[in-house]
């Protein structure tokens, strides 16, 4: 069954729809020669000389209208709402914030070679130059090489200094609390964090798309790229790089790839392993 919405948008379609083609078909007599258009005095009035058709008042109008109305019914179509129920978060959404560029920037770190199992640092800084620089084409394997290329931990220093290499506008901020994020992701900016996966929830729903979606916890680094507030309950929307092997089974998309973290739990983890995070910005404004 439709959306109320839905029904709405036809409705108010179909009557305008049928207002026009009403009009136009009545009058169709009265065009011009060789008139192309819905609306006859348009050539007329092109040329400088009087419109005597009717179409040429508000009928006409409506009538030219009616070329548009599927514009008219895109505008007014209801914007499908996410499945914050069904992914686990709740009912009512009362705000959301999505940085997406409009391509896909999403990468899973065990499929970076062979330090995939701990190369969260490698792949979130390659994310964030994918972000914020839509020609970047340096992969992660090579953030690998550029720093700690036996293998080991990184460290934010490390991701900060590659951003530099490439000019990646950034800056780094202490964690003041959820409201100074918010006013980060608000302006259009993600974040690099650094995290203690142990104050992570883990859900064993392996169809929801919130909280920890593997077991285990140490140190990691994940990327916020937005946030959404359902039931008056704050979560961050996330690109977890360890992926691995889980995927969604009917979508087939990655569960690591805009997985929501509580803001909660986020905060404990900063708090106990690195309470600063990087402020990436676009190197362009996203769709130049």
């Amino acid at each position: 069954m439709s959306k109320p919405g839905e029904i709405l948008a036809r409705a108010v379609t179909a009557t305008i729809l049928a207002i026009c083609l009403a009009g136009v078909c009545c009058l169709a007599p009265s065009y011009p020669p060789g008139q192309t258009g819905c609306v006859p005095g348009a050539a007329a009035l092109a040329s400088g000389s009087s419109a005597t058709s009717l179409m040429d008042g508000p009928l006409g109008c409506l009538a030219q209208f009616c070329i548009h109305y599927s514009d008219f019914e895109e505008m007014i179509r209801p914007v499908p709402a996410h499945s914050w129920d069904k992914w686990g978060l709740g009912i009512s959404e009362e705000e959301y914030v999505s940085n997406d560029p409009g391509y896909d920037w999403y990468i899973n770190q065990n499929k970076t070679g062979k330090y995939g199992f701990e190369n969260c640092g490698p792949a979130c800084v390659t994310m964030a130059c994918e972000w914020s620089d839509p020609y970047f084409s340096h992969k992660t394997e090579e953030a690998r090489d550029t720093y700690h290329a036996d293998g080991g931990w990184w460290y934010m220093d490390d991701i900060a200094a590659y951003m530099d290499i490439y000019g990646i506008p950034y800056n780094e901020s202490m964690n003041l609390g959820d409201e100074r994020i918010l006013r980060e992701l608000r302006a259009g900016y993600i974040l690099i964090i650094n995290i203690d996966l142990s104050a992570l929830t883990y859900n064993k729903n392996q169809n929801q798309h919130v909280d920890k979606f593997y077991s285990g916890g140490t140190g990691h680094f994940i990327i916020l790229k937005g946030f959404v507030l359902v039931d008056n309950q704050l979560f961050y929307e996330c690109y977890d790089p360890a992926n691995s092997s889980y995927y969604y089974s009917l979508s087939k998309e990655p569960k690591g790839k805009d997985r929501y973290y509580r803001a909660s739990e986020i905060q404990t983890a900063m708090a106990t392993w690195y309470n600063n995070y990087l402020v990436v910005k676009p190197m362009y404004e996203h769709g130049d």
